[in-house]
């Protein structure tokens, strides 16, 4: 049998429901055959029943009105008495059944008017079952939803005039469960037969089917009328004519590759390919290597200049012997010391910005001599003077890129960075430096 091109696309795009009926190939009596038993049990309690009535009125379609009277008849016997004829007898699977199983890979889910679990036996409990509505399971996937009620639960049954009513009227939940999943998505009936009264009362409870619009739905039959055909193409419902199980198997071929279809469209998780060349990464994950580059450069700085300022704090090694030191050569007119930013900032000058304090004085020409041309504390209690310290002329302040960003330091300092200060227009005034610069 060839599937047809819709119902390949619907199941390779996981957007096909299955709605299983009673006739999987099991011994368990279908609604028709569960009410004439019923109706045996109730004539045998209260002979005023007419047997064959009751049998005139199961053959004229009135299956929930029979099991309504047999239900006021048994009381408590009824739920004993159905539970013993649809119970799950066990044993081999139905290959109707094994079929199905092998597409949960590609189907969205499952609907089924059967009470016992031998779907959810197919399954190896792989997908949780509901035998309530809820209103989320017209967006659940992987999911077996009983519309009639299971088994275990005789309060969720569906099978009584009364319970049809409560459950399948226009306002009822499953009603608007059945409508919604048939509006949005392609099913496919198998187990039925064109007149069963399980499918006349799903398809009570589908839309009106309306021209040109919403999903196409398939139904797989061995045997179809024409009338029966009109009827339910009339209601979206396409008829493939053949053995259901030969259906579920061309289907599940789809799955081994032997038959093209589109590609499949649902999200699925991107597995690796064993020698193909790594795609793009996300941009999230590129590597960041200007950021880290910065921060090594970063820490090397930040090491030069405390392995510097340590050294020129320390004193000499002829001063510690107590030696004495060595002259001072002196210093150019022009030539001075810069103040490093702590130590202005500490004499209560503005953060940033160059200060004089008391232990600079103003030369002839301009030029100030800072705290390091003092006499410096030797820690044995002898008076040394530091050597002096070669410096580039007048100081100004500089906004390193290196570094901490945002921070302002001395162009000395600059310089003992291996960096270049070179005026930025754009950045004059930053945190209290004017004008500022750029350590380039």
């Amino acid at each position: 049998m060839q599937a047809p091109d819709e119902l390949l696309r619907a199941f390779s795009q996981r957007d096909l429901i299955v709605c299983v009926g009673p006739g999987v190939g099991t011994d368990q009596p279908d609604a028709r055959a569960l009410a004439e038993r019923l109706a045996e049990l109730a004539a045998q309690d209260d002979p005023s029943l007419e047997l064959e009535d009751l049998r005139n009125r199961i053959t004229a379609g009135q299956v929930a009105d029979v099991l309504q009277l047999t239900h006021r008849v048994l009381g408590d016997r009824f739920d004993r008495a159905v539970q013993d004829l649809l119970g799950d007898p066990g044993g081999a699977l139905p290959p109707l059944l094994a079929a199905l199983a092998r597409l949960r890979p590609r189907l969205r889910a499952i609907y089924t008017t059967r009470l016992d679990r031998i779907i959810e036996r197919a399954l190896e409990g792989r997908w949780p079952s509901f035998d309530s509505p809820r209103s989320d399971l017209v967006q659940r996937r992987n999911m077996v939803f009983k519309v009639f009620g299971s088994l275990e639960n005789p309060s969720t049954w569906v099978l009584t005039r009364a319970q049809v009513q409560r459950e399948l009227g226009p306002d009822a939940e499953r009603h608007e469960i059945f409508a919604a999943a048939f509006r949005a998505h392609q099913m496919l009936f198998v187990g039925f037969e064109p007149d069963a009264p399980e499918l006349a009362q799903l398809l009570d409870m589908a839309p009106a089917a309306a021209e040109g619009r919403g999903p196409g739905h398939f139904i797989a039959l061995e045997r179809c009328s024409r009338p029966d055909r009109e009827l339910l193409e009339g209601q979206g419902i396409h008829v493939v004519e053949g053995d259901s199980l030969v259906l579920l198997e061309a289907l599940a071929e789809t799955l081994k590759g032997r038959t093209i279809i589109e590609p499949i469209l649902a999200p699925q998780p991107i597995e690796p390919t064993p020698g193909a060349p790594p795609g793009p990464a996300p941009r999230s994950s590129l590597p960041r290597w200007p950021l880290l580059g910065a921060l090594g450069l970063v820490a090397i700085v930040a090491i030069v200049v405390a392995l510097r300022d340590g050294h020129g704090d320390a004193p000499s090694p002829s001063a510690a012997a107590g030696s004495p030191s060595e002259p001072v050569p002196p210093r150019p007119e022009n030539e001075t010391v810069p103040v490093p930013v702590a130590e202005a900032s500490s004499t209560g000058s503005p953060a940033g910005a160059p200060g004089p304090t008391s232990d600079e004085a103003t030369t002839s020409t301009g030029a100030t001599t800072s705290a390091s041309d003092e006499a410096t504390d030797d820690p044995h209690g002898e008076t040394t003077e530091a050597p002096a310290i070669s410096s580039p002329p007048r100081p100004k302040r500089c906004h390193c890129l290196v570094g901490d960003l945002g921070s302002c330091t001395t162009e000395a300092q600059a310089a003992a960075k291996g960096l270049r200060c070179a005026p930025d227009p754009h950045a004059t005034g930053k945190r209290g430096c004017s004008p500022t610069y750029f350590c380039r």
